[in-house]
C-alpha cells in the first residue's frame, strides 16, 4: 500500500513532517476503509466473531502505518507487540504532533470550507466534516459546538437551506441539537 500512496517515511525530521505523514496515512487507509482503526479501537465483544474481524483489519491498518516509519522510530515504537493501530499512532502523535499556526489557519479553512457535494450522501458529508474538525483538534484548536452546528448549516445550504430555515425557524443557535440536526438532515437527504 505504501508504494499505492507514494509516503515518505516518517523519522520525526523536518523532510516529512508529522501532520504531513498523518495526512497521507489517514488519505491511504480511508481509501481502504481502514481510517476508523487510526483514533478507534475494535468494536464488537472480545471473542466475537466481529471482533476477530474487526482486529484483523486492525492489523491491516497497523501493518501499514508501521511500513511508513522510517528505520529510527520502527524499532522504537514496535518493541511491544502486539499492539493496536490507534495506540502506535497515539503514541506518535503524542511525540511529534503538533501544528504550527499556518498549517491550523489552512486546516480551519478547510473546515470552514467544507460543502457538501450534490451527489454526496450525508453520512458521508458529515464523516468529511467531523474528520476535519477532529484534525482541528488534534491540532489544539477546538471547534465549539455551535460552530459545527453552523457549519453544517452552511454547508448544506445550497442543497437543504429551505429545509433548514423550517426546522430551524426563529431557534438561538444555543437551542439547535447537533444530534438531532444530522438526523434530519440524513433523513430528508435519503428522499
Amino acid at each position: 500500500m505504501e508504494k499505492l500512496y507514494d509516503i515518505a517515511k516518517f523519522s520525526g525530521r523536518k523532510e516529512v513532517t508529522f501532520n504531513l505523514w498523518k495526512l497521507k496515512v489517514h488519505n491511504a487507509l480511508y481509501s481502504e476503509g481502514l481510517e476508523k482503526y487510526l483514533n478507534n479501537p475494535p468494536n464488537g465483544k472480545k471473542n466475537g466473531k466481529e471482533y476477530t474481524l474487526e482486529v484483523k483489519e486492525d492489523r491491516r491498518a497497523l501493518g501499514f502505518v508501521k511500513s511508513t516509519l522510517a528505520d529510527n522510530l520502527f524499532t522504537r515504537y514496535t518493541q511491544d507487540p502486539p499492539q493496536l493501530c490507534h495506540e502506535l499512532f497515539a503514541e506518535v502523535k503524542k511525540d511529534y504532533g503538533t501544528l504550527d499556526a499556518q498549517t491550523v489557519y489552512f486546516l480551519r479553512q478547510n473546515f470552514q470550507n467544507c460543502h457538501k457535494d450534490a451527489n454526496e450522501d450525508m453520512r458521508d458529508y458529515l464523516h468529511r466534516l467531523d474528520e476535519r474538525k477532529r484534525e482541528l483538534a488534534d491540532g489544539g484548536y477546538k471547534v465549539t459546538e455551535q460552530d459545527y452546528i453552523l457549519q453544517i448549516m452552511a454547508g448544506t445550504q445550497e442543497e437543504f437551506g429551505d429545509y433548514i430555515s423550517i426546522q430551524t425557524g426563529n431557534a438561538a443557535i444555543e437551542d439547535l441539537d447537533r444530534n438531532v440536526l444530522c438526523d434530519q438532515l440524513i433523513k430528508q437527504d435519503s428522499y
